[in-house]
Order: C-alpha cells, then structure tokens, then sequence
C-alpha cells in the first residue's frame, strides 16, 4: 500500500465524515418519504472533492457542445491519484445526474452522464430512452412550476473497508438536491447518496455501475 500524506488522509478522514452525514440523512429523508426532483440531469461541470451546480446547470445542450461549464476533455478528471480521480468522477457523475431544468428533457440525464459512464452503462442508458416511456406526471408538475434543481456541497469518498482491485474501485457520493419553482412552495432539500462502481477503461476511470 502506498503511505498517504498526513494532511490527505486528514482531509480523507473529514470528507469521510460528511459523507457519512449525509449518507445517514439520506435514509431519514427517505424513511419519512421526502420528495425530490426527478431523477434527469443537465449539464454538468468539471469539479473537484466539493462543488455545487453552477448557474448555467439549468442548459442542456447535448455532450460535446460549446458551453463555458462543458468539459471538452474526453477525460472526465485528471488527477494523478487514481483515489482522487475516482472521487471526482463520482461528484461529476451525481451532479450530472441529478442536476436539472425545466427548460431541459425529463431524460437529459442521459446525455449529460455519458461522458462519465462506461460504454455499456451508456447504452444501458439510451435504452431507457428507446424504451418509449413518457416523462410522467412529476415531470410535467416540475415544468408547469418552472422549477430548477441543483446539487450543493457533493463529496465523494472510497470507503477503506470497501473492497477493490486495480481496476475496480467503489466509491461513495452525496449531496444535497435544492428545488426551486416559480409557483408555488418549493420542496423540501433532499438528501443525495449513492453507490457507485468505477472501473479502469482505455480512455480512463468511468462509472460502471450505480449499486445503491
């Protein structure tokens, strides 16, 4: 194993703790059955560790177009610890996902996760949106109140118990979901966190799987 720096692992260590935090608010939201946003994304930024969904996260142009937010590398990060690239593919791909805009589609999370998803996951994707289901009633709700969500303080963390190889790594990330709506009440802040399993592609590290 190779030894860390004090100051990272101490750094590790907090963001352990966060993520622990929201994790365990994460189940209490979802024991008293809080409503979110539904689960479509628009653009996403380039991040680090921590980040909030910048102004511009309520475009949804499609991947690969010209915006100041877009990243253009065909890498979704570039940090040289492999730890650290995992962890901020992990935040790239929760606030993708879970990022949103009325004046979007109900399934630009699609497009705006595939460059931070494996090939198969990919298509796993668009065969969502080849399945021929409509938006829903929540969706045409989150229009008609022109509202707009986006993900605040996501961290992501690779929990030392979890088990891994060289190129397969589980990594946790969370957040909190900010809905805000023209007409009436906004709802309530939702706790986000997730599972997820990156692997080792050619092109880089990329998000197989989403496990919880």
């Amino acid at each position: 194993h190779r030894r860390r720096p004090a100051g990272r692992m101490n750094s590790r260590a907090g963001v352990g703790r966060l993520l622990s935090a929201v994790l365990a608010a994460a189940f209490t939201a979802s024991a008293c059955g809080a409503a979110g946003a539904d689960d479509t994304a628009a653009l996403a930024p380039t991040v680090r560790l921590a980040v909030t969904s910048p102004d511009q996260a309520a475009t949804s142009g499609p991947p690969g177009s010209t915006s100041s937010s877009t990243p253009q590398d065909t890498s979704p990060v570039a940090a040289a610890d492999p730890d650290d690239a995992v962890e901020e593919l992990a935040v790239a791909w929760l606030v993708a996902y879970r990022t949103v805009s009325y004046t979007g589609q109900a399934d630009a999370w699609i497009d705006r996760t595939a460059p931070y998803v494996t090939e198969e996951l990919r298509q796993q994707n668009l065969q969502l949106r080849d399945g021929g289901r409509g938006p829903g009633v929540a969706w045409q709700d989150f229009v008609d109140r022109r509202c707009i969500a986006r993900v605040a303080d996501a961290v992501a963390v690779i929990p030392p118990e979890a088990p891994r190889t060289d190129d397969t790594v589980h990594v946790q990330a969370a957040g909190t979901l900010h809905t805000s709506c023209t007409t009436g009440t906004d709802p309530p802040n939702e706790a986000l966190a997730v599972t997820l399993t990156a692997v080792r592609t050619d092109a880089g590290w990329r998000i197989a799987s989403r496990d919880y």
